[in-house]
């Protein structure tokens, strides 16, 4: 084939990766930033529970309990690549939008009125309490 062969070298080794999954997994989440992040998902399910009725007709369904263990994971992971030792609402509002976009399934009037998933988690992030 033609094509250029390149050498790929390791960036680290196994131990250093294990060190580095040792290191995510001791990242500090508060229990309130957990009750947070268990909040937010919540919060697709049943919009209305959350002062949100005006959204809950654009969503079909909610996201999955599931996404929540997927948010701790991704959290800690996102404090440790910013060099910190403890999650953040902040890094759970990050994570929130990309985690749950795919993960809500909009309903016939939320896709006739161009209503996208991202508005509505921006609706859910502003009214589900911070710590």
């Amino acid at each position: 084939s033609g094509g250029v062969s390149q050498k790929i070298e390791a960036v680290v080794n196994k131990e250093e990766l294990a060190a580095m999954k040792a290191q995510v997994k001791a990242i500090h989440i508060d229990p309130e930033v957990e009750h947070y992040m268990i909040e937010l998902v919540a919060a697709t399910r049943d919009p209305a529970a959350y002062g949100l009725e005006e959204i809950a007709e654009y969503i079909q369904f909610g996201a999955s309990p599931r996404v929540s263990i997927d948010m701790f994971k991704t959290v800690r992971a996102m404090a440790f690549l910013r060099g910190k030792d403890f999650v953040t609402p902040v890094d759970v509002a990050y994570v929130a939008k990309e985690l749950m976009r795919h993960r809500i399934v909009l309903s016939y009037e939320a896709e006739a009125e161009g209503i996208t998933t991202d508005e509505l988690i921006a609706k859910i992030l502003m009214a589900v309490p911070i710590p």
